[in-house]
Formats: C-alpha cells, structure tokens, sequence
C-alpha cells in the first residue's frame, strides 16, 4: 500500500499516543535549565522525546529480516535489501530522524493555527 505497509501505522500512532500523554504530563509551564517553555512547546518537545525512540527501537526488531529486490538501474541488475514494514515509502527505523523535525514544524504553525481559530470564532 503506498500509506503503509506490514505494521507501518504504527508510526503515526506511537506519534499520536506521545502527544497525547505528553498533554497530559506536562503542567502550566516547565522549566528546562532555566528556560521557561510553553506548555504546548512542552507538550511538542516532550512527543518528540518520547517517540523518536520508541519508532527506532519499534523498527528496528519488526525489519530485522529484509527483503531482497532486484531491480534494474541503468542497464544492471541491483540488489536492493528493504525492510517489509514501511510508512510513507520509508521504514520505519528512518522514521525515528523525520518525527523531531515534522514536530518542530507543527510546533511551529501552531500559533499560526490558533491565531486563525481565533479570527473565526
């Protein structure tokens, strides 16, 4: 499938539960080496942490065998080793490196977004 394949949603899931328990763990502010941060700042740092290793951990014992495919490049035949369980087109060990940065880009437009629920309501 070109969403996932094999146990690829569990990505977006692991993703969805930190967020959700850390909304639940931090408290009105935390402070981290004397730098105050926000709660949904907090709340986004605190996803990031958790999930990122649990995906490459998660990934990493559900691709251990991979699947060998031959493809044809240029004229040769090419040997590709695969992992089965893929999200996105990528397994789902790589996605332990894109999950940091697709939090602080959501972190990011998160202001943006409640500053136009704002402008509606």
């Amino acid at each position: 499938m070109f969403i996932y394949s094999g146990m690829g949603w569990l990505v977006p899931a692991i993703w969805f539960a930190a967020l959700f328990a850390s909304s639940h763990l931090i408290a009105e502010s935390i402070a981290w080496h004397g730098m105050k941060m926000s709660r949904a700042g907090g709340m986004f740092a605190l996803a990031a942490i958790i999930s990122a290793p649990l995906v490459f951990i998660l990934g990493t014992l559900l691709n251990r065998r991979k699947i060998e495919r031959k493809i044809f490049r240029f004229g040769r035949e090419k040997t590709v080793h695969w992992g089965y369980h893929t999200f996105s087109l990528l397994p789902i060990e790589q996605w332990a490196a894109v999950i940091p940065t697709i939090t602080l880009l959501l972190y990011a437009g998160f202001p943006l977004v409640v500053r136009l629920a704002s402008y509606i309501s």
